[in-house]
């Protein structure tokens, strides 16, 4: 089938969905539904074999990423209690069929002698209850998919023996280096994907092991059904080359050790710790495309197998399936990786402290900024005329640096407060040599007020003064005793 694009979406619509993905990414933690949601109305747009390209080269998302985000959005969306989890876990919880979902994540689990659910757990303890409960939950595969009754009376067109056994042999391979749990099914139909089994092909092999697959006999059907249905396999296939999910690019060794921002501590020191290794093999932790961490088994500095958050079991049985692997070798330098790490998070908790402490005091100084700043418009900008500018006086942190700059306007300010106080008060008393005359109520009234401009202007309370505010209020008030 062609590549070409529906008419449901213009080109600037699509430029717009485009700018709100790349938006939401820098926030990725709380916009995962948003992601998944737009990604699934632009594949809905695109025309099959086009979408792959417009994640690639608009949105920088692969194919692998794309497929968990909307099939997070699917079947999260309408669940509050699942979609507030954030990313990693909700990522985690799709390894859990759907009609189990619910009530495992409304189980508790003992995870170290302590009852816990799923929201208390950290990444790390979930994905481990997951792989738990999957080994306990062993069963007959129940897919969502059409009951459609496998044919028993094809004709099967050619030997398809070795392609049977390449794929049980591959599905066994990725068990043992990834981790994976995937059946025989989604890896079948992972090497159609790769064009290393035909469509023929493919029939045969369903027709004869009697898979839990549907069979289409034109090739458009069949297209439509995976890309309705989203087979996720951890094998991958790029041009002549057979990948699997540990090669991708952020677990090549140089990949794996790189400092990724040589002027960040935290990214440093990482960089300085998450790997060891000897004359021959070399372990490491390393971040995949959608944040995970995974341990990495090298020889000769060549990837043999890759664990989301791995341990010496997955090291062990990876050694047990590949006899080219030192167990004793790896275990020591597993164990070294273990104490670097450690001693990279306890630092990194150190370097987090510190810089919640200068964020709080940052916010303290702008706090005393702000708070200064004020002031200045309230007691002095108005009376300096222009003279002086808040930022020739003060710094960024709301601290005096130029002193003589600060005296001289207070001096001036002070004196304009003063002469524009005389003018006021001689102005509404009828000029400063008249003698006011007063009945007895407004005797005592005046009286009154003249104790409180007495208090509010001692010297020992209005710091901004210099004496002058005293006399001036006796002369004011200079027939009342």
């Amino acid at each position: 089938m062609g590549k070409k694009k529906t008419i449901e979406l213009s080109e600037n619509q699509l430029d717009s969905i485009k700018s709100e993905i790349l938006e939401c990414k820098s926030n990725m933690e709380d916009n995962i539904l948003t992601i998944g949601n737009l990604l699934l109305k632009v594949k809905s747009a695109l025309g099959h074999g086009y979408f792959g390209e417009w994640l690639e080269n608009e949105v920088e998302f692969t194919q692998r990423s794309a497929n968990r985000f909307m099939k997070t959005a699917t079947e999260f969306s309408n669940s509050p209690t699942l979609s507030n989890l954030g990313k990693s876990k909700m990522f985690a919880l799709l390894d859990i069929k759907k009609y189990d979902r619910e009530d495992f994540i409304n189980a508790t689990y003992e995870i170290d002698g302590e009852e816990k659910t799923v929201q208390e757990m950290s990444v790390r303890e979930l994905n481990q209850v997951i792989k738990e409960y999957k080994q306990a939950n062993k069963k007959t595969k129940k897919d969502d998919q059409e009951d459609i009754q496998t044919p028993t009376d094809l004709i099967i067109q050619e030997d398809i023996s070795d392609i049977w056994e390449d794929t049980i042999s591959l599905n066994k391979e990725l068990h043992m280096r990834v981790g994976s749990d995937e059946d025989l099914e989604t890896t079948l139909i992972a090497r159609y994907n790769a064009n290393e089994i035909t469509h023929q092909q493919l029939i045969d092999v369903v027709a004869k092991e009697k898979l839990n697959l549907p069979i289409f006999f034109y090739k458009d059907s069949l297209e439509e059904y995976l890309d309705r249905k989203d087979y996720y396999s951890d094998y991958e296939h790029y041009g002549d080359k057979k990948y699997y999910s540990l090669f991708v690019k952020e677990f090549e060794w140089q990949e794996a050790i790189k400092c990724y921002d040589e002027k960040e501590e935290d990214s440093i020191d990482w960089s300085n710790n998450n790997h060891v290794g000897n004359n021959l093999y070399q372990l490491s932790e390393a971040y995949d495309d959608n944040g995970y961490v995974h341990l990495c088994i090298y020889r000769d500095y060549r990837l043999q197998g890759a664990f989301l958050d791995g341990d010496l079991d997955n090291i062990k049985a990876l050694c047990n399936y590949d006899n080219n692997l030192d167990y004793e070798q790896l275990k020591v330098l597993y164990e070294q990786l273990e104490q670097q790490i450690k001693g990279y998070k306890e630092r990194n908790i150190i370097r987090e402290a510190k810089e919640q402490q200068g964020r709080e005091k940052k916010y303290k100084e702008q706090e005393k900024y702000r708070e200064v700043q004020e002031n200045w418009k309230t007691n002095y900008q108005v009376w300096a005329f222009g003279k002086w500018t808040f930022e020739s006086i003060w710094d960024k942190n709301g601290n005096v640096y130029d002193y003589k700059a600060w005296n001289d306007m207070s001096t001036f300010v002070n004196e304009q407060r003063t002469k524009a106080y005389k003018d006021t008060w001689s102005n509404m008393l009828g000029g400063s040599n008249s003698l006011v005359i007063y009945n007895e109520e407004e005797k005592n009234v005046a009286i009154k007020m003249k104790r409180l401009l007495f208090r509010n202007f001692h010297p020992d309370v209005f710091k901004d003064g210099n004496g002058q505010e005293i006399d001036l209020i006796n002369k004011i008030f200079k027939n009342i005793e």
